[in-house]
């Protein structure tokens, strides 16, 4: 009788043994492929980042591409008074001037936003190209928070960033009075990215730079 209790206990426990890799098998099954496309994901987060920071480059001392776009209508830093919507091509833009690309839906353009009305108030000229947003939505924005820009691009359809070789918002460029790119800085700009990349490019174009803060 002791030999039979013992035999009982012992399949007890190989069938508790059993069912607990059983359940293990299984949370293995959900998780793996969590992991894996996860893991791919990764890969592909770092390959298009590494892409962006390659693309910029074959631009940066060349003139800047020429386009048709329209005016987003909000008030005009020198009047004051809201125009119509108005075309306007990359041949109409002049500098020394910056050429800022942003977006409502991007957190550090909103972060960046009060910087650049500060700059704009001190007589920096600033062309805003609002990337891939709703037209509506950035006029609203550019009303509520104050308007930097000199003039503002609608870019809608993304078709104007990717002629910049844009990847994403921010993205800052520099030009000069020939209307040649000669800085790209990708991320937000502060008085620190103002003072030791930008100002140096608009006051002195001999050199050319491209930054990248992701």
């Amino acid at each position: 009788m002791p030999i039979k209790k013992y035999t009982l206990k012992n399949s007890a426990f190989k069938n508790r043994t059993l069912v607990k890799h059983q359940q293990g098998a299984a949370r293995w099954i959900v998780i793996l492929p969590l992991l894996l496309c996860l893991g791919l994901f990764f890969i592909l987060y770092i390959g298009m980042q590494t892409a962006s920071r390659d693309l910029p480059s074959a631009l940066v001392g060349k003139t800047l591409p020429n386009f048709l776009a329209q005016l987003l209508p909000v008030s005009s830093i020198e009047t004051e008074a809201q125009s119509p919507i108005q075309s306007i091509t990359g041949n109409d833009i002049t500098g020394p001037a910056l050429i800022n690309v942003w977006a409502t839906w991007c957190p550090t353009c909103r972060v960046e936003h009060a910087y650049l009305k500060q700059l704009s108030d001190q007589g920096v000229k600033i062309y805003g190209i609002s990337y891939k947003d709703d037209p509506q939505a950035a006029q609203n924005f550019l009303q509520q928070f104050g308007n930097p820009f000199f003039l503002n691009i609608l870019d809608s359809t993304g078709e104007i960033g990717m002629e910049l070789g844009v990847y994403g918002a921010p993205e800052t460029f520099v030009i000069d009075a020939e209307r040649k790119i000669v800085g790209r800085h990708i991320g937000v700009v502060d008085e620190r990215v103002w003072r030791d990349i930008l100002q140096p490019l608009l006051n002195n174009n001999d050199g050319i730079s491209v930054t990248n803060e992701f």
